[in-house]
C-alpha cells in the first residue's frame, strides 16, 4: 500500500508545483546588479502591422500605429458622447436681469466653493452693465446677453458686483448654505 501511494504522490506534486508555477498573473522585470527596489524596463519592440489581402484582391489598410506601438481602437464608452471627459465642472448659475432702468435681484445666494457663472440680460432691449471680479458684462442695445464664470467664494464671502449702466449701484453674490434667492 505505501508504494501506491508514493506512485500517486510523485504525479500529484509534479502537477501542484507546474500549477504554481502559473499562478499569480503579474510579470516582474528582471533586477540585475541594481540596488533594491529598482527594477529595469523590458527593451522596446516594435512590430509592424500586417497588411491583408482578401481573396477578391483588395487591400486592406493596416490600423495606425499609436505612440506605444499598439494600434488605436475607436470603440468604447470613451469615444461615445457623453463618455468620459465629457463632463462640465459644477457650477451656480447666477441671472440678473435689466428691465426698465433696474438691475435685479440685487442679493443672490449660491453655493459656496463652487464656480459662479455670472449672466446679464437686457429684457427691454435698452443697455445694462456690471462689473464682477474685475470682469465687465454689458448687454442690450443689440449686444445681446453676455456671461463670465468666476471663481468660487468660501462660505459667507461676497462678490461686490458693480453696476456701470442701470440701478441700483451694488448688487451682491455671497456663498451660503442657507436656502433661498
Amino acid at each position: 500500500m505505501r508504494f501506491e501511494l508514493r506512485a500517486l504522490a510523485a504525479p500529484a506534486l509534479i502537477a501542484a508545483a507546474i500549477g504554481a508555477g502559473g499562478c499569480g498573473g503579474e510579470r516582474r522585470a528582471a533586477t540585475t546588479g541594481t540596488s533594491p527596489g529598482t527594477t529595469t524596463a523590458p527593451a522596446a519592440t516594435s512590430t509592424a502591422p500586417a497588411e491583408t489581402t482578401p481573396a477578391d484582391g483588395t487591400q486592406t489598410a493596416p490600423a495606425a500605429p499609436t505612440a506605444t506601438g499598439g494600434t488605436e481602437t475607436t470603440t468604447g464608452p470613451e469615444s461615445a458622447p457623453g463618455g468620459a471627459g465629457d463632463e462640465e465642472a459644477a457650477r451656480s448659475e447666477v441671472e440678473f436681469e435689466g428691465e426698465g432702468g433696474r438691475i435685479t435681484p440685487t442679493r443672490v445666494r449660491v453655493a459656496p466653493f463652487i464656480q459662479i457663472k455670472v449672466e446679464l440680460k437686457s429684457k427691454d432691449g435698452r443697455h445694462y452693465g456690471i462689473v464682477v471680479a474685475g470682469k465687465r458684462l454689458d448687454a442690450g442695445l443689440g449686444r445681446g446677453d453676455s456671461s463670465v464664470t468666476v471663481p468660487g467664494l468660501r462660505q459667507e464671502k461676497s462678490y461686490n458686483v458693480r453696476v456701470t449702466a442701470g440701478s441700483p449701484s451694488r448688487l451682491t453674490i455671497v456663498a451660503s448654505s442657507e436656502p433661498g434667492p
